[in-house]
């Protein structure tokens, strides 16, 4: 008779246990070999899930705009020429308008650009496009700085009385400088920096808002103005 197959698997034999060895400690002093078990994957998997420390996450670091600070260099010095003026004013109303509303990312030039922008050179230059390039500029400052501002009362009396100059020539919606105008309405709309005005001169500025923007209302263009009028007006 053939010998038959085995089906099931053969059972591990235990190796005996280590006899003990006698030390010097007396009589009931003994020492076993004891073989380490091994460590299951599954155990592994355990320990490194304990013992693993996530990285401690830091914020990206903020980068500063290399052109902005050459720009608010040469405006703390401003060219008397309007073409040079201008040409500095849009880089810096360009690069304004990339940064987020934190003022970190204004760098150095936190401290010294809304300065620069308020000189006389620039809030009273006889040029229109100057004149609108800084208020754009400024309304740019009043979104990164928000809710704070960087500007003492009298100064924010300024701002505004610049950026109210800007909004009256919202009346045209042919007129070249319309889209500029625009976008200081919906910057200010956006950021509620009209808000501000509710505090200055005990109010006295907001009437003249409110007649500002009663004024520059046209039919030909009402459905641009309409919806940041209403918001800022409310």
């Amino acid at each position: 008779m053939p010998p038959r197959k085995r089906t099931a698997t053969a059972e591990a034999v235990p190796e005996p246990a280590s006899e003990p060895r006698k030390t010097n400690g007396g009589a009931d002093a003994y020492e076993f070999d004891v073989e380490e078990a091994p460590v299951q994957p599954k155990a592994k998997a355990a320990v490194a899930a304990v013992t693993h420390i996530p990285p401690v996450l830091t914020a990206s670091p903020v980068v500063v705009s290399s052109k902005l600070v050459e720009v608010n260099k040469k405006l703390g010095s401003p060219p008397k020429g309007k073409d040079a003026l201008l040409k500095l004013l849009k880089i810096a109303r360009t690069e304004l308008e990339t940064l987020p509303q934190d003022v970190a990312s204004l760098g150095s030039c936190k401290g010294s650009l809304p300065g620069h922008l308020l000189q006389p050179a620039l809030m009273k230059h006889e040029d229109k496009d100057v004149k609108l390039h800084v208020a754009l500029c400024l309304t740019e400052l009043l979104r990164v700085f928000a809710p704070d501002t960087p500007f003492t009362d009298p100064q924010l009396e300024e701002v505004f009385r610049s950026l109210l100059w800007a909004l009256a020539r919202l009346d045209s919606a042919k007129a070249p400088t319309f889209d500029t105008c625009l976008h200081i309405l919906q910057l200010m709309a956006s950021t509620k920096a009209y808000m501000v005005l509710l505090d200055l001169a005990g109010g006295a500025m907001v009437p003249l808002l409110f007649k500002v923007l009663l004024g520059c209302a046209r039919d030909d263009n009402l459905e641009v103005v309409e919806l940041p009028a209403v918001e800022v007006r409310t």
